[in-house]
């Protein structure tokens, strides 16, 4: 199993608190496509001699993409990969740019899966991090996704953003639950150097829940969502029945993924690469038919087997006990409810998921 992403760095308005590479000039959409078709071009080799389940368009706002342009980089990729095995097709999408002529066109083209960045289905908590859709937008952009026979939705939550309270968190997980969606990403806000969430904490201007309210969010909505049902199968995801993120999932069992765009990564056995985070930098070398490469990292075995049990641990799955370094600590984690042996795996709880860095560093 193996992964084919997309970055697609454009966007309508920044939100807050974002820190990915991204650009407001979407008039440059054209010239960047130009760009991704010869980067698959290029690339062709590698995209003819693997056998590639999954396919992630994510961003910035994909859903900004022309369908011109969007259709040219999938009739470029059909040319050197089997649709007929890939698995799962997702594209990140906001509600103010998704029409129902983009879902037709989605739909026709082999994109199964849509993954919405909603964040919260609470006004004030939109304005505040920059969002620029509405809970309404949010809930008629799931509604029409399934009257177009998308039953693949995914919905980004985030807790822990300012005036958020263990109410208005509820109310989000809710609504979300309602809509039948059946696969939430739950993030944690994380605050960003040098973005304008960053600036206004510093200023007094905003502030966010402390690190107990947010564990208390977390947890407490972890604790909901499973009552509905839904599985957490990472950190950070939910999915009922056999929902889950396949794309995703393919990270954390740390198998092969090929990224395309600026500031795109892939490893490729015990490679790992990355594109340049300069759009100009990122033309210019295409349009001189050279890969926009910036940086290479031959991973050593250590390396390999030192990120594969932390992702293990990150994952339900969780860790195999023979692969635990330092088993001595085990007991104590066990005895503070951050961790429990089911079989022969080693697996964290909601509230060890919290705290997994520091649990991964000192077990592996």
């Amino acid at each position: 199993m193996a992964g084919i992403y997309f970055h697609i760095p454009f966007f309508f308005k920044k939100c807050y608190y974002c820190d990915f590479i991204s650009f407001p000039n979407i008039e440059k959409q054209n010239e960047y496509t130009q760009c991704l078709i010869k980067e698959i071009q290029l690339r062709k080799e590698i995209l003819k001699t693997k056998e590639w389940s999954t396919i992630f368009f994510g961003g910035g706002t994909p859903s900004l993409l022309s369908l011109h342009n969007l259709g040219k980089i999938i009739d470029e990729l059909a040319l050197y990969i089997d649709f007929n095995k890939i698995k799962e097709f997702t594209i990140e999408v906001n509600p103010k740019t998704l029409t129902l002529e983009k879902l037709q066109f989605y739909k026709a083209n082999n994109i199964n899966r849509i993954s919405l960045g909603l964040q919260t289905f609470n006004l004030r908590e939109l304005k505040v991090i920059g969002r620029i859709h509405t809970p309404q937008d949010a809930i008629e952009t799931v509604q029409i996704a399934k009257g177009q026979g998308f039953d693949r939705i995914s919905v980004d939550l985030i807790y822990g953003l300012p005036f958020q309270t263990l109410e208005t968190l509820m109310a989000s997980l809710e609504t979300a639950c309602s809509l039948g969606i059946n696969h939430i990403s739950f993030y944690g806000l994380q605050v960003e150097e040098n973005t304008p969430l960053e600036k206004m904490i510093i200023s007094k201007e905003l502030t966010i829940p402390n690190d107990e309210m947010q564990e208390n969010l977390y947890l407490s909505g972890v604790e909901y969502l499973i009552k509905k049902g839904f599985k957490q199968y990472e950190v950070s995801n939910f999915a009922l029945g056999n929902n889950i993120a396949l794309h995703n999932y393919n990270y954390w069992l740390y198998k092969d993924y090929l990224g395309f765009g600026v500031s795109s990564y892939s490893k490729l056995a015990n490679k790992r690469f990355a594109n340049t985070d300069n759009i100009d930098e990122y033309c210019y070398k295409l349009k001189g038919n050279n890969l926009p490469i910036k940086e290479v990292e031959i991973l050593t075995y250590e390396e390999m087997e030192f990120e594969q049990k932390m992702l293990s641990l990150r994952t339900a799955r969780g860790l195999k006990l023979d692969g635990v370094k330092n088993y001595d600590i085990v007991p104590e984690l066990i005895h503070n409810g951050l961790a429990y042996i089911n079989g022969d795996r080693l697996k964290l709880t909601a509230k060890g998921y919290l705290i997994s860095n520091e649990i991964i560093n000192k077990l592996c």
